[in-house]
């Protein structure tokens, strides 16, 4: 079997994530504890180049592009990223 290019790889952990939140989202200290325990660069590669990304994502939403099912998740993004912006 062929490795998946790295946009489709992309795009299956991006899949999977969403089936994870959606099927079993209440044990998702697994997934942190996993996380938490691989390797320290890798953390951080993580953090930088997903998770941030994310939270820029979602904080750039305009005001018709969210609505009350993910209202919490942008409003927090924004309050994240005035954070990190007054902090440099």
């Amino acid at each position: 079997m062929p490795k998946p290019t790295e946009d489709e790889g992309g795009k299956n952990l991006a899949k999977s994530m969403i089936d994870f939140c959606n099927h079993s989202c209440r044990s998702y200290k697994f997934l942190v504890d996993e996380i938490m325990r691989s390797h320290r660069f890798l953390q951080q590669e993580l953090f930088c180049s997903v998770i941030l990304n994310l939270i820029r994502a979602w904080a750039a939403l305009p005001e018709n592009n969210f609505d009350p099912r993910n209202e919490y998740t942008v409003h927090t993004c924004r309050k994240i990223m005035k954070a990190l912006e007054s902090s440099r």
